[in-house]
């Protein structure tokens, strides 16, 4: 830290990047010195001239302190970031920068858009990660890795298809980065899926919350039948969480999708705020995640992972449900699945595929919701 700010070129501003790291504010690290909040804003802004080593160093000793006192949290996770630097092939790369860019310049340059937040901070750096490898093999404890030596950077997400992965990566670890990219989703490739389909007119297709949502004009156009129909046609990750119907595509004064008024639109949407499991094999599933959540219930189209699910609760449910059907899914499946009607149904087809023959026919004639035990199927 002290070689840092001490050898940087603009040291006030690498003195704030440290300061921030550690989640200290300037009135919190100022009281702890004894000096005014003012004096540490004139260091960090460059209206007063650099500190020397000797100032350098009792502002660390006292972000330091100050991290020992909510129980060392920030200090151990660099700790442990310098004594075990081992990527385990999840992280794809870690790049750090000598001074701090802007994150809009860097968005402009890599040919991404703004879907929400603001984008008028800086970055010290990136990391690519594939998130889903990085929940199915790093350890609860590993997820520090991915902040590199700043949390002020951009954590762009790989092969990328709903946004749940990542939000799940960024949930695990107490750090929070500056930007979170999603590569991997292209909203025209899904809306020209979308607007080709019989009775829709036009589409738009976003990122609301942690979801990817297609939203279709007229407001008569079936959800259900247009999402089945899509899903013939696109790769699974580009096929919308849900469709919704609404009279007018809202877009902004320069003709850009309006992200702010679809997700209202989303939130007013019924079948989004949290449509019942149907009576069988989704009210089953929906109980066990319900429970392993911690939760009172959980819609047929609630994400998992959008209600706290990370993967040690991932292979908790997991097991549960294996137990009640018979059946062995693996945690990926909850992973590929995460709404209890997708869940459900992959269910349903691994319950058709595992059964007997006069087992299958019943199942398929819609007679049993769960399989029967086999001592259960004989009396029968």
């Amino acid at each position: 830290m002290a070689g840092e700010i001490t050898l940087s070129h603009n040291p006030g501003e690498t003195q704030k990047k440290w300061r921030r790291n550690f989640g200290i504010t300037q009135t919190e690290l100022s009281n702890h010195l004894g000096i005014s909040p003012s004096v540490i804003s004139d260091y960090e802004s460059g209206r007063r001239r650099s500190p020397g080593i000797l100032i350098v160093s009792k502002i660390i000793d006292a972000l330091l302190t100050i991290d020992e006192f909510r129980g060392s949290n920030t200090a151990r996770t660099y700790s442990a970031m310098l004594s075990d630097g081992g990527s385990f092939g999840r992280i794809c790369c870690i790049c750090e920068y000598s001074e701090p860019v802007s994150l809009s310049k860097f968005v402009d340059r890599i040919g991404a858009c703004v879907v929400c937040g603001d984008a008028d901070v800086t970055i010290y750096g990136y990391t690519i990660i594939d998130s889903l490898k990085a929940i199915l093999e790093l350890l609860p404890d590993q997820f520090h890795k991915i902040y590199g030596r700043s949390t002020a950077r951009a954590l762009i997400f790989t092969g990328v298809s709903t946004g749940r992965s990542p939000m799940v990566a960024v949930r695990v670890s107490h750090l929070k980065p500056g930007a979170v990219i999603l590569q991997g989703i292209e909203p025209a490739e899904v809306e020209a899926a979308l607007t080709a389909q019989p009775g829709v007119d036009a589409a738009l297709a976003a990122l609301v919350g942690d979801r990817l949502l297609g939203f279709v004009t007229p407001a008569g156009a079936d959800p259900e039948a247009v999402r089945r129909q899509v899903r013939a046609v696109l790769p699974r990750y580009l096929v919308p969480d849900r469709i919704v119907a609404v009279a007018g595509l809202p877009r902004t004064a320069n003709a850009k999708r309006d992200l702010a008024a679809l997700a209202a639109l989303a939130a007013t949407d019924r079948d989004l705020a949290g449509r019942e499991p149907r009576p069988g094999t989704e009210t089953e599933v929906a109980a066990i995640l319900a429970e392993v959540l911690g939760r009172d219930r959980v819609g047929a189209d609630d994400d998992f992972f959008a209600f706290g699910g990370q993967s040690i609760l991932a292979m908790r449910a997991v097991a549960r449900i294996e137990e009640a059907f018979g059946v062995e899914l693996g945690v990926r499946a909850l992973f590929a699945h995460p709404t209890v009607t997708d869940l459900a149904a992959h269910l349903e087809d691994q319950l058709i595929a595992a059964a007997p023959d006069d087992l299958l026919a019943a199942l398929l004639d819609g007679e049993f919701a769960t399989p029967a035990e086999p001592d259960e199927e004989r009396a029968r």
